[in-house]
């Protein structure tokens, strides 16, 4: 069974809901996934720094 078409028609009811985030709130948001992503890259270079 495809569950794709369920899946779009899901995604456009969410999209059609969505409003838009507050400046200060959106960059606080980008700001902290981007350091969310960064971190483990950190923790693997700081752990293996003797290798490199």
């Amino acid at each position: 069974m495809n569950k794709a078409p369920d899946w779009t028609a899901y995604l456009s009811v969410v999209r059609e809901a969505a409003v838009p985030l507050p400046e200060r709130l959106a960059t606080f948001s980008a700001r902290t996934a981007g350091q969310l992503t960064a971190a483990p890259a950190c923790r693997y270079v700081q752990s293996h720094r003797h290798q490199l």
